[in-house]
């Protein structure tokens, strides 16, 4: 059942980010937004808005809450409960996986938060912080890279020219690291995966 419902879950984000940014294929028809909605209703439905804000930062709650924002029907205090997560992190000494820092930035971005200045004061710009000026960035796999590509998008992060890591500077890493025998993407070994092709191509 969790498998089911997690697949859903990112069926749901990886087509909602298509339409949002007009990304349809030749060979297939995009989704409805009806259809759409029907499914993260489904997917709602199976989750608890207390439980939801509690677990904000974790895997399963973020990914939730990013197709939550994305259809808007988050629950009231997703933004400020993913303020309070970031800055508690960063007083912490911050993630100490990329992948965690823009998951956690991809669901702020789609709750309305600014990445670039969470607390509003300027002295939180998690962006460049954990991610464009991060020097691990373009060694730490795929996935990283991916995840922090789509952060930037989500929050519109226009990069300063002297960034450590341009957006075209991921792409090209990610790209590097497509399979030659059948143009697919996977997070380890020589076999395509189907979920890690379809976050590159989105």
């Amino acid at each position: 059942m969790i498998k089911r419902i997690l697949r859903i879950l990112l069926s749901v984000i990886m087509c909602g980010v298509a339409l949002a940014f007009g990304i349809t294929s030749v060979y297939a028809k995009a989704p409805t937004t009806s259809a759409l909605e029907k499914t993260a209703d489904e997917i709602l439905q199976t989750a608890d808005a207390k439980t939801l804000l509690e677990d904000v930062g974790t895997s399963p709650a973020d990914w939730y809450l990013v197709a939550a924002c994305g259809m808007e029907k988050a629950p009231e205090g997703t933004r400020e409960a993913y303020r309070n997560t970031i800055k508690s992190v960063y007083e912490d000494g911050g993630y100490g996986k990329i992948t965690d820092a823009a998951r956690v930035l991809i669901a702020y971005g789609m709750s309305g938060g600014d990445i670039t200045d969470v607390t509003g004061d300027g002295k939180i710009n998690a962006a460049r912080e954990w991610l464009y000026e991060n020097p691990k960035l373009l060694s730490s796999g795929i996935n990283a890279m991916v995840f922090a590509l789509q952060a930037l998008d989500v929050g519109a992060v226009e990069l300063p020219k002297d960034a450590l890591h341009t957006k075209k500077e991921i792409i090209d890493a990610i790209l590097a690291l497509q399979l030659t025998s059948s143009g697919g993407f996977t997070l380890a070994g020589t076999v395509p995966d189907p979920d890690m092709t379809a976050m590159v191509i989105t």
